[in-house]
């Protein structure tokens, strides 16, 4: 499978609402005087440590006042106008959502006095009807949900966690409905709603699920849910996490229920990232590496022992915050990910050499780029990229050597790629009397069965040794 999409956006904005799949998050709201008539003129100067730079805006002759297009975190925010006190109130900018924060500014009791009020800002979201819940990378560590982005499904209300490859989980309707975010990437398999390889979420920052009420935009469908992530950045202050976890086979509990494939498994998981200034206050990076392996040993099934399945991936990312001047904002990132696995797809009564690897590798870039034109005018500029490219293959290759006019070796179907090991024709309440041709095929297969089949637990009806399994 090799699966390639492209995405472009570009867009000017006055004042307007924020746009969907975005990496990034609002401020708006209004500033008033005592008698609840808006101030014009009112300077804004925006703070935050994932900005290398503050951004400023003014509010507009309403005393209204936007900014969007800000990477999620933690902004301090400080209004200033000649006559009035000064002002500070902290907010969370939040993913794909608009914080609202309205400030009551009096009139300074002395000229030239500044009286800071500090306050922290609610996060009211008045722009949408759409329902949305958000929560930070902190949460998400915390919660035994698992450790890749798929298993942020399991933190959805009303939506149960599905095994189903075929159609995602269902929120409501039709698992097809559901749209995958990465990054602002949208990283669906087109009309299934499930994701052809799951991105690491240990680098997430901030998550974004909506449920209900959903815009159509990216194929999304009121039906479905929509979840959408942006990654870590880097910041003026160096910082770095090395981290090791190991799941042993018996710290797990034994499986319940007659599989017949019986193996000892162990996972681990090597996560190392680091971020910080590369240029003070211009220009931040932020790396990371994800590697999870997972190896089984001592693995069998009804034929007997089989090769022990073992998978590694190995996931980069790279992310760059630059800001060359306070009034122009780029982001670029880029993930790459390899997945390889082998000795895969054992069922109860497979042979040995039946086993299947797999390849995938995995690819998502993005560039968005902000500039504020004038205080309250701003384009905005995105382009994306999501590649993925997989690939089965058998683990062992037969040694024969296809050619006209040759014949089948009936005696080592076994050297000559897969073959299923034919089982009987048997009575039963519907079929009460074997036919001349059923019987015969009995006899004709009975050889195959005894040399391919499984030799444990044999089953005898009507007198036939009955067995069965894959080569």
């Amino acid at each position: 499978m090799h699966k390639r999409y492209w995405s472009t956006l570009a867009l000017v904005l006055v004042a307007l609402p924020a746009v969907a799949q975005q990496q990034t998050g609002t401020l708006a709201g209004k500033v008033n005087a005592k008698d609840g008539k808006g101030i014009a003129g009112v300077r804004i100067d925006v703070t935050a440590n994932v900005l290398p730079q503050p951004k400023r805006v003014l509010t507009s002759e309403t005393g209204e006042y936007r900014l969007p297009f800000l990477p999620p975190g933690e902004y301090v925010l400080t209004y200033t106008h000649p006559n009035k006190t000064s002002q500070k109130r902290s907010v969370a900018v939040v993913l794909g959502q608009t914080s609202t924060v309205n400030v009551i500014m009096a009139d300074a009791a002395i000229a030239g006095a500044q009286i800071e009020v500090v306050a922290a800002g609610a996060l009211v979201d008045a722009t949408s009807a759409e329902l949305k819940s958000s929560f930070s990378s902190e949460v998400f560590n915390a919660l035994p949900v698992g450790q890749d982005y798929r298993d942020m499904t399991k933190l959805i209300p009303g939506v149960m966690y599905s095994q189903d490859t075929t159609r995602g989980p269902s929120a409501g309707g039709s698992g097809q409905d559901n749209v995958h975010q990465f990054d602002g990437v949208n990283v669906n398999l087109p009309m299934y709603g499930t994701l052809p390889a799951a991105p690491s979420g240990h680098d997430i920052d901030q998550i974004t699920i909506s449920k209900g009420g959903a815009d159509a935009t990216g194929f999304n469908r009121s039906a479905g849910y929509t979840i959408n992530s942006v990654s870590k950045s880097g910041t003026n202050v160096y910082t770095g996490e090395l981290s090791f976890q190991i799941l042993p086979d018996n710290m797990v509990a034994k499986r319940r229920g007659q599989t017949n494939v019986f193996y000892e498994q162990e996972k681990t998981y090597a996560v190392f990232n680091i971020g910080g200034p590369i240029l003070q206050d211009k220009l931040f990076f932020f790396g990371s590496l994800y590697r999870p392996t997972v190896s089984q040993k001592n693995s069998s099934n009804k034929i007997g022992a089989l090769p022990n399945y073992s998978a590694t991936r190995t996931e980069y990312f790279g992310k760059l915050t630059y800001a060359p001047t306070q009034n122009l904002l780029i982001h670029g990132s880029y993930r790459d990910s390899d997945d390889t696995s082998e000795h895969g797809g054992y069922g109860p009564t497979t042979a040995p050499t039946v086993g299947v690897g797999a390849v995938t590798k995995m690819k998502i870039s993005t560039l968005e780029a902000t500039w504020n034109v004038t205080p309250n005018s701003f384009i905005n500029f995105k382009t994306t990229n999501f590649t993925i490219k997989s690939i089965d293959h058998p683990d062992y290759l037969s040694s024969a050597v296809p050619s006209f006019g040759g014949s089948i070796d009936v005696n080592a179907f076994d050297t000559q790629g897969q073959f299923s090991v034919p089982t009987f024709f048997v009575v039963t309440q519907q079929h009460t009397v074997l036919t001349a041709a059923e019987i015969a095929y009995n006899t004709f297969a009975q050889p195959f069965i005894t040399k391919y089949g499984y030799t444990g637990d044999p089953h005898w009806r009507d007198g036939w040794q009955y067995y069965r399994g894959w080569l």
